[in-house]
Protein backbone atom coordinates (compact mmCIF):
# COMPACT_ATOMS: atom_id res chain seq x y z
CA UNK A 1 0.00 0.00 0.00
CA UNK A 2 1.34 3.48 -1.19
CA UNK A 3 -0.53 6.36 0.66
CA UNK A 4 0.36 10.41 0.28
CA UNK A 5 -1.13 13.56 1.75
CA UNK A 6 -0.57 17.59 0.51
CA UNK A 7 -1.00 20.03 3.05
CA UNK A 8 -0.68 23.53 1.52
CA UNK A 9 -1.95 26.77 3.89
CA UNK A 10 -2.31 29.93 2.80
CA UNK A 11 -3.99 31.82 4.96
CA UNK A 12 -5.38 33.88 2.89
CA UNK A 13 -7.68 35.78 5.19
CA UNK A 14 -4.93 36.99 7.57
CA UNK A 15 -2.91 40.30 7.18
CA UNK A 16 -0.10 38.13 6.44
CA UNK A 17 -1.26 35.16 3.71
CA UNK A 18 1.48 32.31 1.82
CA UNK A 19 -0.25 32.25 -1.32
CA UNK A 20 3.00 30.13 -3.06
CA UNK A 21 2.01 27.57 -0.25
CA UNK A 22 -1.00 26.37 -2.91
CA UNK A 23 1.53 26.57 -5.77
CA UNK A 24 3.82 24.27 -3.33
CA UNK A 25 1.39 21.43 -3.03
CA UNK A 26 0.11 21.62 -6.83
CA UNK A 27 4.12 21.35 -7.87
CA UNK A 28 4.86 18.47 -5.69
CA UNK A 29 1.51 16.61 -6.09
CA UNK A 30 2.60 17.12 -10.04
CA UNK A 31 5.75 15.54 -8.81
CA UNK A 32 5.16 12.91 -7.06
CA UNK A 33 2.14 11.72 -9.07
CA UNK A 34 4.28 11.46 -12.23
CA UNK A 35 6.97 9.43 -10.66
CA UNK A 36 4.60 6.91 -8.45
CA UNK A 37 1.36 7.41 -11.52
CA UNK A 38 -0.49 4.22 -9.81
CA UNK A 39 -1.17 5.54 -6.49
CA UNK A 40 -4.95 5.88 -5.89
CA UNK A 41 -5.24 6.83 -2.48
CA UNK A 42 -4.03 10.44 -2.33
CA UNK A 43 -5.34 13.69 0.25
CA UNK A 44 -5.10 17.17 -0.80
CA UNK A 45 -5.85 19.69 2.14
CA UNK A 46 -5.84 23.46 1.33
CA UNK A 47 -7.74 26.40 2.24
CA UNK A 48 -8.40 27.11 -1.30
CA UNK A 49 -11.52 28.86 -1.93
CA UNK A 50 -14.40 25.92 -2.86
CA UNK A 51 -12.81 23.40 -0.83
CA UNK A 52 -15.08 20.25 0.79
CA UNK A 53 -15.18 20.91 4.79
CA UNK A 54 -12.95 17.86 5.33
CA UNK A 55 -10.57 18.82 2.80
CA UNK A 56 -9.98 22.34 4.77
CA UNK A 57 -6.97 22.59 6.69
CA UNK A 58 -8.30 23.26 10.15
CA UNK A 59 -6.46 21.45 13.12
CA UNK A 60 -8.81 18.56 13.44
CA UNK A 61 -8.88 18.05 9.73
CA UNK A 62 -4.92 17.59 9.68
CA UNK A 63 -5.42 15.05 13.13
CA UNK A 64 -7.90 12.84 11.11
CA UNK A 65 -5.41 13.32 7.63
CA UNK A 66 -2.56 12.26 9.29
CA UNK A 67 -4.41 9.30 11.29
CA UNK A 68 -5.89 8.12 7.70
CA UNK A 69 -2.05 8.09 6.38
CA UNK A 70 -0.66 5.91 8.28
CA UNK A 71 -4.15 3.89 9.30
CA UNK A 72 -3.88 -0.13 9.08
CA UNK A 73 -0.04 0.38 8.13
CA UNK A 74 1.46 -3.19 7.64
CA UNK A 75 5.44 -4.12 6.85
CA UNK A 76 6.18 -2.96 3.35
CA UNK A 77 3.44 0.13 3.23
CA UNK A 78 5.02 3.36 2.31
CA UNK A 79 3.92 6.72 3.09
CA UNK A 80 4.68 10.45 1.62
CA UNK A 81 3.31 13.93 3.44
CA UNK A 82 4.40 17.19 2.37
CA UNK A 83 3.72 20.23 4.23
CA UNK A 84 3.86 23.83 3.05
CA UNK A 85 3.17 26.89 5.71
CA UNK A 86 3.84 28.12 8.76
CA UNK A 87 5.82 26.54 11.47
CA UNK A 88 5.70 27.74 14.95
CA UNK A 89 7.41 27.14 18.43
CA UNK A 90 5.47 26.42 22.06
CA UNK A 91 6.80 26.42 25.13
CA UNK A 92 7.79 23.17 26.40
CA UNK A 93 5.48 22.16 28.89
CA UNK A 94 6.93 18.53 29.38
CA UNK A 95 10.54 19.25 30.05
CA UNK A 96 11.99 17.16 27.47
CA UNK A 97 13.40 20.19 25.16
CA UNK A 98 16.94 21.20 25.88
CA UNK A 99 16.21 24.23 23.89
CA UNK A 100 12.43 24.60 25.80
CA UNK A 101 10.65 24.92 22.92
CA UNK A 102 7.86 22.26 21.20
CA UNK A 103 8.06 22.71 17.40
CA UNK A 104 4.76 22.94 15.68
CA UNK A 105 2.29 22.94 12.65
CA UNK A 106 -0.26 26.06 11.97
CA UNK A 107 -3.71 25.12 10.97
CA UNK A 108 -5.52 27.73 8.98
CA UNK A 109 -7.60 27.92 12.80
CA UNK A 110 -4.57 27.80 15.07
CA UNK A 111 -5.96 31.08 16.65
CA UNK A 112 -9.15 29.04 18.16
CA UNK A 113 -7.92 25.30 18.25
CA UNK A 114 -4.19 25.71 19.23
CA UNK A 115 -1.03 24.59 17.09
CA UNK A 116 0.14 20.65 16.04
CA UNK A 117 2.97 19.96 18.44
CA UNK A 118 5.80 17.89 17.49
CA UNK A 119 4.95 15.63 20.33
CA UNK A 120 1.75 14.81 19.31
CA UNK A 121 3.17 14.11 15.43
CA UNK A 122 5.60 11.50 16.61
CA UNK A 123 2.38 9.81 18.18
CA UNK A 124 0.50 9.55 15.27
CA UNK A 125 3.02 9.42 12.60
CA UNK A 126 5.54 7.67 13.55
CA UNK A 127 4.80 5.57 16.65
CA UNK A 128 2.22 3.04 15.07
CA UNK A 129 4.70 2.43 11.89
CA UNK A 130 6.13 -1.53 12.47
CA UNK A 131 9.50 -2.21 11.64
CA UNK A 132 9.57 -2.41 7.38
CA UNK A 133 7.14 0.49 6.80
CA UNK A 134 8.67 3.68 5.22
CA UNK A 135 7.42 7.44 5.55
CA UNK A 136 9.05 10.50 4.05
CA UNK A 137 7.98 13.57 5.08
CA UNK A 138 8.95 16.97 3.75
CA UNK A 139 8.08 20.36 6.05
CA UNK A 140 8.83 23.48 4.15
CA UNK A 141 8.25 25.97 7.11
CA UNK A 142 9.62 27.61 9.74
CA UNK A 143 10.82 26.01 12.83
CA UNK A 144 11.17 22.08 11.56
CA UNK A 145 14.42 20.79 12.00
CA UNK A 146 12.77 18.47 14.25
CA UNK A 147 9.26 18.75 13.64
CA UNK A 148 8.65 14.88 14.32
CA UNK A 149 10.49 14.63 17.34
CA UNK A 150 13.08 11.68 15.81
CA UNK A 151 15.94 10.33 16.67
CA UNK A 152 18.93 11.90 14.68
CA UNK A 153 19.25 14.71 12.78
CA UNK A 154 21.86 15.28 10.04
CA UNK A 155 23.67 19.16 8.71
CA UNK A 156 26.29 19.72 6.39
CA UNK A 157 29.35 20.90 8.28
CA UNK A 158 32.05 23.83 6.74
CA UNK A 159 33.77 21.55 4.99
CA UNK A 160 30.31 19.78 2.85
CA UNK A 161 30.23 16.62 5.13
CA UNK A 162 27.10 15.34 6.73
CA UNK A 163 27.48 15.00 10.28
CA UNK A 164 25.26 14.06 13.53
CA UNK A 165 25.10 15.17 17.17
CA UNK A 166 25.06 12.61 19.50
CA UNK A 167 22.37 13.60 22.44
CA UNK A 168 24.74 11.49 25.12
CA UNK A 169 27.80 13.07 23.54
CA UNK A 170 26.84 16.36 23.23
CA UNK A 171 25.60 16.24 26.88
CA UNK A 172 29.19 15.07 27.71
CA UNK A 173 30.23 18.35 26.54
CA UNK A 174 28.02 20.34 28.29
CA UNK A 175 28.50 18.94 31.39
CA UNK A 176 32.16 19.28 31.21
CA UNK A 177 32.05 23.16 30.41
CA UNK A 178 29.30 23.64 33.18
CA UNK A 179 32.14 22.35 35.60
CA UNK A 180 34.80 23.96 34.44
CA UNK A 181 32.90 26.95 34.39
CA UNK A 182 32.35 26.26 37.88
CA UNK A 183 35.72 26.03 39.09
CA UNK A 184 36.36 29.48 36.83
CA UNK A 185 33.71 30.86 39.41
CA UNK A 186 31.16 31.49 36.05
CA UNK A 187 28.05 30.30 38.38
CA UNK A 188 25.70 31.66 36.28
CA UNK A 189 26.83 29.90 32.91
CA UNK A 190 28.27 26.95 34.88
CA UNK A 191 24.31 26.28 36.18
CA UNK A 192 23.13 27.04 32.54
CA UNK A 193 25.55 24.87 30.74
CA UNK A 194 24.82 21.99 33.33
CA UNK A 195 21.18 21.93 33.02
CA UNK A 196 21.11 22.26 28.89
CA UNK A 197 23.63 18.80 29.18
CA UNK A 198 21.29 17.44 32.25
CA UNK A 199 18.56 17.57 29.56
CA UNK A 200 20.72 16.34 26.79
CA UNK A 201 21.42 13.35 29.00
CA UNK A 202 17.74 12.75 29.29
CA UNK A 203 16.70 13.25 25.54
CA UNK A 204 19.38 10.55 24.86
CA UNK A 205 18.14 8.23 27.35
CA UNK A 206 14.51 8.17 25.86
CA UNK A 207 16.35 7.89 22.64
CA UNK A 208 18.48 4.77 24.16
CA UNK A 209 21.76 6.05 22.73
CA UNK A 210 23.70 3.98 25.25
CA UNK A 211 26.48 3.28 22.57
CA UNK A 212 27.03 7.12 22.57
CA UNK A 213 27.28 7.43 26.54
CA UNK A 214 30.75 5.13 25.97
CA UNK A 215 31.42 8.62 23.62
CA UNK A 216 30.90 11.42 25.67
CA UNK A 217 34.79 12.27 26.43
CA UNK A 218 35.60 11.45 22.98
CA UNK A 219 33.91 13.95 20.19
CA UNK A 220 30.70 15.26 19.46
CA UNK A 221 30.12 14.67 16.28
CA UNK A 222 30.30 11.66 13.46
CA UNK A 223 30.79 12.35 10.26
CA UNK A 224 28.60 10.51 7.23
CA UNK A 225 28.59 10.03 3.54
CA UNK A 226 31.13 9.48 0.88
CA UNK A 227 32.77 6.26 2.86
CA UNK A 228 29.60 3.97 3.45
CA UNK A 229 29.18 5.75 6.86
CA UNK A 230 25.73 4.36 8.78
CA UNK A 231 23.62 5.81 11.76
CA UNK A 232 24.94 5.20 14.94
CA UNK A 233 21.95 2.93 16.26
CA UNK A 234 20.29 3.30 19.65
CA UNK A 235 17.53 0.92 21.10
CA UNK A 236 14.01 2.39 21.49
CA UNK A 237 13.67 3.12 25.32
CA UNK A 238 10.53 4.27 27.14
CA UNK A 239 10.54 7.14 29.47
CA UNK A 240 7.34 6.23 30.77
CA UNK A 241 5.53 9.34 29.31
CA UNK A 242 2.71 9.91 27.20
CA UNK A 243 4.67 11.29 24.66
CA UNK A 244 8.10 9.93 23.66
CA UNK A 245 10.44 11.86 23.19
CA UNK A 246 13.36 12.22 20.33
CA UNK A 247 13.41 8.22 20.60
CA UNK A 248 13.92 5.75 17.48
CA UNK A 249 11.12 4.56 15.55
CA UNK A 250 10.30 0.91 14.29
CA UNK A 251 9.63 2.20 11.20
CA UNK A 252 11.39 4.04 8.74
CA UNK A 253 10.96 7.56 9.22
CA UNK A 254 13.10 10.23 7.23
CA UNK A 255 12.51 14.06 7.81
CA UNK A 256 13.60 16.72 5.02
CA UNK A 257 13.15 20.38 7.17
CA UNK A 258 13.17 23.75 5.53
CA UNK A 259 15.54 25.04 8.50
CA UNK A 260 16.73 24.45 12.11
CA UNK A 261 14.81 24.36 15.08
CA UNK A 262 15.83 28.27 15.75
CA UNK A 263 15.48 29.68 11.89
CA UNK A 264 12.26 31.09 9.91
CA UNK A 265 12.43 29.92 6.61
CA UNK A 266 11.81 32.24 3.81
CA UNK A 267 7.85 32.35 3.56
CA UNK A 268 8.43 34.87 0.37
CA UNK A 269 9.05 32.03 -1.75
CA UNK A 270 8.69 28.41 -1.51
CA UNK A 271 12.50 27.50 -0.94
CA UNK A 272 12.74 23.91 0.20
CA UNK A 273 9.73 22.63 -1.62
CA UNK A 274 11.18 24.10 -5.12
CA UNK A 275 15.04 22.61 -4.10
CA UNK A 276 13.24 19.26 -3.53
CA UNK A 277 11.68 18.35 -6.25
CA UNK A 278 14.61 20.26 -8.66
CA UNK A 279 16.79 17.98 -6.75
CA UNK A 280 14.90 14.62 -6.81
CA UNK A 281 13.70 15.40 -10.38
CA UNK A 282 17.07 15.87 -11.91
CA UNK A 283 18.92 13.10 -9.63
CA UNK A 284 16.02 10.58 -9.49
CA UNK A 285 18.80 7.92 -8.09
CA UNK A 286 20.19 10.13 -5.86
CA UNK A 287 22.03 9.10 -2.52
CA UNK A 288 20.50 10.58 0.82
CA UNK A 289 23.89 12.48 1.39
CA UNK A 290 23.82 13.70 -2.50
CA UNK A 291 20.37 14.98 -1.96
CA UNK A 292 21.11 16.85 1.24
CA UNK A 293 24.65 18.57 -0.13
CA UNK A 294 22.46 19.58 -3.44
CA UNK A 295 19.48 20.79 -1.59
CA UNK A 296 21.97 22.99 0.39
CA UNK A 297 23.61 23.88 -2.25
CA UNK A 298 20.57 25.53 -4.18
CA UNK A 299 19.68 27.37 -1.22
CA UNK A 300 23.14 28.55 0.47
CA UNK A 301 23.83 31.75 -1.94
CA UNK A 302 20.07 32.42 -1.75
CA UNK A 303 18.86 31.59 1.70
CA UNK A 304 19.79 32.11 5.45
CA UNK A 305 17.93 28.75 6.05
CA UNK A 306 20.08 25.38 6.80
CA UNK A 307 18.07 22.62 5.36
CA UNK A 308 18.15 18.94 7.84
CA UNK A 309 17.81 15.62 7.22
CA UNK A 310 16.21 13.81 10.60
CA UNK A 311 15.93 9.86 11.05
CA UNK A 312 14.23 7.82 12.83
CA UNK A 313 16.68 4.93 13.30
CA UNK A 314 19.60 3.03 12.02
CA UNK A 315 20.15 3.59 8.00
CA UNK A 316 22.59 3.88 5.18
CA UNK A 317 23.02 7.28 4.06
CA UNK A 318 24.74 6.41 0.89
CA UNK A 319 21.91 4.47 -0.67
CA UNK A 320 19.38 5.46 -3.50
CA UNK A 321 16.88 7.53 -1.45
CA UNK A 322 13.13 6.40 -1.33
CA UNK A 323 9.85 7.73 -1.27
Amino acid sequence: MRRALFIGIAYTHTAQPLPHCHDDVDNMLGFFSARYPDVQEIVVLTDKEGQPADRVPTRANLLSAMRWLVDDVKPGDRFFLHYSGRGGRERDDGGDEDDGWDEALLPMDFEESGQIRDDVMHAVLCEPLPKGSFLTAVFDCSHSGTMMDLAYTYVLDQNDQVVRVNNFEAAGKKLLQGGLMWLQGDRARARAASTEGALLLVRGAASGEIDGMRKIFNRSTRKIGGGGGRFARGSSASDGSEQKKKRETDGTVVQWAACKDDQAADTSTSAMSWAFIKTVSENPNCTYVDALREIRALLVNKYAQIPQLSCGHEMNLDVSMGL
